[in-house]
């Protein structure tokens, strides 16, 4: 279940990625007027054309890790190796946590949803892991007296 929680989180910033290719000046302006500026205030220069390329890093940058977690679990990737599972944890928590601490200020509710939504599934993999970490495979009984 873990691994197909990863995989989820995986195509979810794929897309997200493509998202910010694709629709970063949409973004921006967006952002601008959940900030309070009017529409027919917004000036599209240098300022507007540094946020929309840092966007678009942004962009890059989760497209760049959705494609190392879908490497990392195509070479076998087994959640009971924790070394492993907690390296991939901690580069998703602060790509998924450093977006959204930062998409809070903008005061947008959908970039916040959005990158709240995979932080909270990123998080969901760590606390499944916990449930799912050297799970005996036959439930046996405890007392000694049910063994006999």
């Amino acid at each position: 279940m873990v691994v197909k929680l990863l995989k989820f989180n995986s195509w979810y910033a794929f897309a997200c990625g493509v998202f910010c290719l694709m629709v970063a000046g949409l973004i921006v302006d967006q952002s601008l007027i959940s900030l309070g500026v009017k529409p027919n205030r917004i000036l599209h220069d240098e300022i507007y054309l540094l946020a929309v390329s840092f966007v678009r890093v942004v962009g890059v940058a989760l497209f760049a890790y959705a494609m190392a977690v879908r490497l990392v679990l195509r070479r076998n990737f087994d959640p009971e190796n924790l070394r492993s599972f907690f390296a991939l944890f901690a580069s998703g928590a602060v790509l998924w946590g450093g977006m959204f601490i930062f998409v809070v200020f903008t005061k947008s509710v959908l970039l916040a949803a959005i990158a709240g939504i995979g932080l909270l599934e990123w998080l969901l993999s760590a606390a499944l892991l916990l449930f799912e970490y050297k799970k005996p495979q036959s439930w046996e009984a405890v007392r000694p007296e049910e063994k006999r």
